[in-house]
């Protein structure tokens, strides 16, 4: 855990260890500013985000630029350069992928799985939103895929990480979504699903080693003092940011 002036936010150890990136995983925890919501972050809401997410892009040492996307649980995702990056912004899509320096690229959660992904060789970092129906469509796999085959990067190479979501032990799906997906158990006649090991089962079919990927293993539905959750909070318009940038 980050604090900074009463913001407290979130890195991954190993994507700490890259010295070219920076990153975060917001939580809903604000002691410095305890009047302000902070359920101000919607990703429909840019003017509230920029108040609330110039403070913690300071925090972080990141430069105050990023894109984001209309999230819409698909596979749909882009590659952000120069040329688009500000007419990628508010795109329906689900990842984003880039290597342009000092633009951060990210994607806002309640309970779906934000995915930060880092080539620190070949200098491409990627952020994917994965609820269980952009998992079911294998946006992980579909995104990192595309950065080994399509943009040059190295399985070698890459540190991925998977931020504050909803757990195994939490989410309770019914039956028709519980037999999508391999990594399902039954308990006291309710259904349950790991989205965790889910994409962690796409990150590996890509050929990246286990030892590079970074579980932060952080359930939002039983941390609601820290992180928000759309399933416990009754559709909170709270959103949790996770944001990554090349400097």
């Amino acid at each position: 855990m980050k604090k900074h002036e009463g913001l407290e936010f979130i890195c991954s150890p190993k994507l700490e260890k890259i010295k070219n990136v920076r990153h975060f995983f917001s939580t809903k925890i604000d002691e410095g500013n305890k009047d302000f919501s902070l359920n101000a972050f919607n990703i429909y809401e840019k003017e509230k985000i920029n108040i609330n997410y110039k403070r913690i892009f300071k925090a972080a040492n990141m430069n105050f630029k990023y894109v984001y996307l209309k999230q819409v649980h698909g596979s749909n995702f882009y590659v952000v350069d120069e040329k688009n990056y500000e007419y990628v912004v508010g795109k329906e899509g689900d990842g984003l992928i880039t290597s342009l320096k000092n633009v951060a690229v990210g994607v806002l959660t309640a309970d779906c799985v934000p995915v930060l992904v880092c080539d620190y060789i070949n200098n491409t970092i990627a952020a994917i939103h994965a609820g269980w129906r952009g998992t079911d469509k294998e946006i992980t796999y579909k995104v990192i895929d595309y950065m080994i085959k399509k943009m040059g990067c190295s399985k070698d190479s890459m540190i991925v990480a998977i931020g504050p979501s909803i757990g195994p032990c939490c989410f309770e799906v019914g039956f028709d979504v519980a037999i999508k997906f391999k990594y399902n158990y039954k308990d006291n006649e309710k259904y349950y699903v790991d989205l965790w090991n889910e994409n962690i089962k796409q990150i590996l079919a890509c050929g990246i080693d286990k030892t590079q990927i970074d579980l932060l293993s952080l359930c939002t539905a039983c941390n609601r003092d820290m992180f928000y959750s759309y399933r416990k909070e009754n559709g909170t318009r709270g959103r949790l940011g996770a944001f990554i940038q090349l400097i």
